[in-house]
């Protein structure tokens, strides 16, 4: 079944009248909000808490309140507790977050309030594409997602390439072997960007490079990579050089806004950012679709969602920006699709690995 939201704690605490024998803790740390489910066994959820943190020590000083709480509840130790975090694994049991204060974003998960051998911490695109794979079980994922170009392929065929736009440029694979679902986590954001129209591209590259010592002063190759324009400071950067002197000054979530506004005035500067924000995340999906031989790309998070006025008004662009490649025979059967339903998909792969992990010991 696909994995439902039953309620929040104090409802659960009603229906399971504490008498509790297995169940399953999500934790999606994001770089502003972290949220905490309960999930059965059989994958529903229950909301624990939603909590602003940007640093470690404010989480684990709260996850342990929550877990301390539980327990008072009579709530035995979870099955498995699994995580995920946007950054990079440092070193067996350390983590750096994405967005966190730098001097407190390094996360030592035994310092977490539960034993090391039930903790397990998923990369938050893994975690996304994990969330994916039980609505293609329940073959619901019309439900969540919908097909822009290409035929529709069998979902249990093949590997599905998986990208989100957000702080960064998330890429990852579905693969379906030996009867069983496993996401690949990778970096495909940090291919560097090859010019298909130079004379157009060149000149917009050039305003660009300068703009990516911003998040990396010590950065010494300029040379962008997908992830400096499909990215939040990748539509701030944009709208910087493509706004006329006497529009304003904007953040990133400011310019899609605008943009979503604007939508008829095509000069806007606002509208020419987010146009090709979109565009290079789908030149990003054609070249992964090429390189894996894809059975399908899906493009997913809360901001096409949010955004999706302006993927449908140039959907035409789009899906030909999509399709220009010497393989476009393949693309043309490589359906693309774009989430349409907002629902916290990170959460759910928590939960659907957490159960995936019980059920294969």
């Amino acid at each position: 079944m696909v994995f439902k939201e039953l309620g929040d704690y104090s409802q659960l605490l009603q229906r399971q009248n504490i008498q509790v024998n297995s169940y399953y803790l999500g934790v999606d740390i994001g770089g502003t909000n972290t949220r905490v489910v309960y999930a059965t066994e059989n994958g529903d959820y229950y909301f624990i808490q939603k909590f602003q943190c940007t640093n470690v020590s404010t989480l684990v000083a709260t996850l342990s309140i929550i877990f301390d709480g539980m327990k008072q509840k009579g709530f035995p130790d979870p099955t498995y507790v699994v995580i995920d975090l946007a950054g990079p694994h440092i070193s067996t049991n350390n983590y750096k977050v994405t967005n966190y204060e730098i001097n407190d974003s390094l996360l030592d998960v035994t310092k977490l309030p539960w034993r090391r051998d039930i903790i397990s911490v998923l990369n938050d695109l893994e975690s996304g594409a994990y969330g994916i794979v039980p609505f293609i079980l329940a073959d619901k994922v019309d439900d969540l997602f919908c097909p822009l170009s290409g035929e529709k392929k069998q979902l249990d065929k093949g590997v599905f390439a998986v990208l989100a736009a957000g702080t960064g440029l998330g890429v990852g694979l579905i693969s379906y072997n030996k009867n069983r679902y496993e996401v690949i986590p990778s970096e495909f954001g940090h291919i560097s960007i090859a010019t298909v129209d130079a004379a157009t591209e060149l000149p917009l590259f050039e305003k660009l490079k300068p703009k990516t010592l911003e998040s990396d002063p010590n950065r010494n190759n300029l040379n962008l990579e997908y992830e400096d324009i499909v990215s939040g400071r990748g539509i701030k950067w944009l709208y910087e050089v493509l706004k006329k002197p006497e529009e304003p000054v904007l953040q990133s979530h400011e310019v899609a806004t605008k943009a979503i506004q604007n939508l008829g005035n095509q000069d806007c500067g606002c509208v020419k950012a987010l146009f090709n924000h979109y565009k290079y995340l789908f030149r990003a999906a054609k070249e992964v679709g090429v390189g894996v031989f894809s059975s399908g790309v899906y493009l997913m998070g809360d901001n096409i969602v949010k955004n999706s006025a302006i993927i449908e008004k140039f959907r035409n662009e789009l899906v030909a920006e999509y399709q220009n490649h010497y393989k476009k025979d393949w693309l043309l059967k490589m359906p693309i699709y774009t989430q349409k339903v907002e629902i916290n998909l990170n959460l759910i792969g928590c939960i659907y690995y957490a159960v995936k992990l019980s059920q294969t010991k």
